[in-house]
């Protein structure tokens, strides 16, 4: 996470309101161990302070509010519902190769509940 951080400053650049970043925790810090994926929202006015969303990889990820100018209504954004919408547009199920194994793999259980999705969707038998 440390290159993530710095990259993420060298990010700041005049009309940039805001940045968002998915991350995947090695451990998480989180009261749920199974919350190991991370939505980090920075606004540029609020700069270094950062709104983190833990989620699981089994749970859609939650709305967000998109940074906009200082005082302009945040709308909030569906981020599982646009990868969604782009997965299906851009026909990943036929581009992936679902007979190969996931890089990197999954923690203990994650890896049947992967298994078992492909299985349901026809992607792996």
């Amino acid at each position: 996470m440390n290159i993530h951080l710095e990259k993420h400053s060298k990010v700041d650049r005049p009309g940039l309101l805001g940045q968002f970043s998915l991350l995947k925790l090695e451990r998480s810090p989180f009261s749920s161990h199974d919350q190991d994926r991370v939505l980090r929202l920075t606004r540029s006015a609020r700069r270094p302070t950062a709104q983190l969303s833990a989620f699981s990889l089994r749970d859609p990820i939650s709305g967000f509010p998109l940074p906009l100018k200082v005082g302009d209504a945040e709308p909030l954004v569906n981020l599982n519902e646009i990868l969604n919408g782009v997965y299906e547009r851009a026909g990943f199920d036929l581009r992936i190769d679902y007979t190969q194994p996931l890089q990197p793999p999954l923690a203990e259980g994650g890896m049947a509940w992967i298994d078992g999705l492909l299985q349901e969707a026809g992607l792996r038998s």
